[in-house]
This record gives C-alpha cells, sequence and structure tokens, in this order.
C-alpha cells in the first residue's frame, strides 16, 4: 500500500503520512458501507481460536486461526491458544473483558468456554456480517458481543471503547490485521502510540496479543529487548521478530508478533523507544542501500 522507503520518515513527512493513512481508512470505511464489499486491502474472515474459520463467502480462512498466527510467542509447551488465555485469566472466569481490534470477533470469542467472558467486542471498519452468505451477529446478544465500526488508530475509536468499558479495563486485547497492516505506513511513532493507546485499557494481569508490520522488526528486536531487559519483573514480554504465517505463505515471513502480559507494579503507560534510539536504529538500518532481510528469531 505504502512505497517501502530506505528511511524511517521524521518531522513533515511523518504528519503527513499520518494524515494520509487516517484518509485511506476513512475512504476503505465508506466504500465498504456503501458497496458492501472489503475491497482490495481490508478482507474481513471470522477466525477460529485453535482451528481454521470461514471467510463472508463461507470458504476456508486461508489466514488460519489466532493459534497458527500467535504459535510462536505463547510460552513453551503450549499447544492451545485458548487454554493458554483462559489459564491466564482463570481468576476473572465469568467476569473478563475481551476486545479484538481489527476484526469483528465473533467466532473468536464464541470458541471460548461458555461465560467466561462477561463481554467482548470486536472493532473493525465495517461489520461485513451484514453481507455474509452463511454468518451473521444473530448471537451477540446472547453471547454479550458487541461490533463497534471504526478505525482501531483513531483516538475517538479509543473513547468510545472507554465508553464501553464503562469505567472497567480489558483482560484480553488482540489484534490480527494480516493484510490490514499493509495500511500501516513504516512510521515507528504512530504504531507506538496506537499500541500504547490500547495497553492503557489493560488491568493488570491482563494479555495482549498483536500482530506488527515486519518492516518495523529493527525497532521490534530493539524495543521487544528492552521490555525484557528492564522490565521482567511487571511485564511478561515474548516477541518474534519474523513469524510465519505459513496457511497463507510457507515457509515466508509474513507478519511479527508480540504479547504482553501486565504483572502486578506494570508501568501505567508502555515503555517505548526514546527518539535517540529510534534515529540511531533508523541511521543503522539505512545507512547504505543494502535492502537484504537482517530478521533474526528470536
Amino acid at each position: 500500500m505504502f512505497e517501502h522507503k530506505k528511511h524511517f520518515p521524521m518531522g513533515t513527512e511523518r504528519r503527513g503520512l499520518r494524515q494520509i493513512t487516517e484518509k485511506i481508512f476513512t475512504a476503505i470505511q465508506q466504500t465498504n458501507n456503501r458497496e458492501g464489499t472489503a475491497g482490495e486491502y481490508y478482507n474481513w474472515v471470522d477466525s477460529g481460536i485453535d482451528e481454521s474459520g470461514v471467510d463472508k463467502d463461507g470458504n476456508l480462512n486461508l489466514r488460519g486461526s489466532f493459534l497458527d498466527t500467535f504459535r510462536s510467542i505463547l510460552p513453551d509447551k503450549e499447544t492451545s491458544l485458548k487454554t493458554y488465555i483462559e489459564t491466564t485469566l482463570a481468576a476473572h472466569q465469568g467476569k473478563a473483558i475481551g476486545i479484538e481490534l481489527g476484526g469483528v470477533g465473533t467466532r473468536f470469542f464464541r470458541e471460548f468456554t461458555p461465560g467466561f467472558f462477561k463481554k467482548s467486542i470486536g472493532i473493525t471498519l465495517t461489520d461485513f456480517r451484514r453481507s455474509a452468505t452463511n454468518i451473521n451477529g444473530s448471537n451477540d446478544a446472547q453471547m454479550h458481543h458487541s461490533i463497534l465500526e471504526g478505525d482501531v488508530t483513531s483516538r475517538d475509536t479509543v473513547a468510545q471503547v472507554k465508553e464501553w468499558l464503562s469505567a472497567e479495563q480489558a483482560d484480553l486485547i488482540v489484534e490480527r490485521m494480516a493484510g490490514g497492516l499493509d495500511l500501516f505506513p513504516e512510521e515507528p511513532y504512530m504504531l507506538a502510540n496506537v499500541v500504547q493507546e490500547w495497553y492503557g485499557l489493560l488491568r493488570e494481569g491482563g494479555l495482549m496479543l498483536i500482530q506488527i508490520p515486519v518492516d518495523l522488526n529493527h525497532v521490534l528486536d530493539v524495543w521487544g529487548q528492552m521490555l525484557r531487559e528492564k522490565y521482567h519483573d511487571v511485564l511478561e514480554v515474548q516477541y518474534s521478530a519474523n513469524g510465519f504465517d505459513n496457511a497463507v505463505i510457507p515457509d515466508e515471513p509474513e507478519f511479527s508478533t508480540i504479547r504482553i502480559r501486565k504483572l502486578l507494579g506494570a508501568p501505567q503507560a508502555l515503555p517505548l523507544l526514546d527518539p535517540k534510539t529510534i534515529f540511531n536504529i533508523r541511521r543503522d538500518v539505512y545507512s547504505d542501500d543494502d535492502t537484504g532481510d537482517s530478521r533474526e528469531e528470536l
């Protein structure tokens, strides 16, 4: 979607990219609402936790399950994302609150043990279930699941979710935008601010599972290591800077992932890299014309 540059944008270029991104999200949402289609860059899928789901036309979801996406950042010997989440959040069973960013979350939250989540919400540019041939939201009310049509990068959307939370905090925040990540520019500050906004809605003991564009792997490596070294006693962090979406392109990295668990005493604001560090990464990565992939697996 964006031209891949040999530098991280700075100054006016960075502010310009942010404005362009907002316009793109708005245009896609307006087009989808008018035509009932996802268009070229934003394709809705209804994915299962541990097993693949189906897309809006009833075809097998080639993006695979959430487990396929986050398997590499689960603790050792964990083979079920559902089991890991329910075990991790066991103290809040029946009271847990879940959020999916960039998806409707219908099947994802439905597949947890009934009653485990008190309520849940999916935040997506457009609720494509209106045009689905075999899936709808008829059981949303029964499972206390809501849909919010909005841009996950927008503070207005965050404000609406805060209103929905009604002074409570989330136990689980999951983001798996997959191809939707192409809409994000190679701009570390924008992504960091978005992640920090959503982290602020997470309660102590809560869990975040998110995808990050591979173009920012150089930042992810440094940031993830900083979190693990400086905040290991209050943040449980595991990341993969070259995850694999085997259901789509076998043996080719397509996304990066990070898992953050907010432990007792965790900072209210997610620690980020300082501007000098970002500048040094920018300098080191783009000091010459080498465009080779220098990612290393954690």
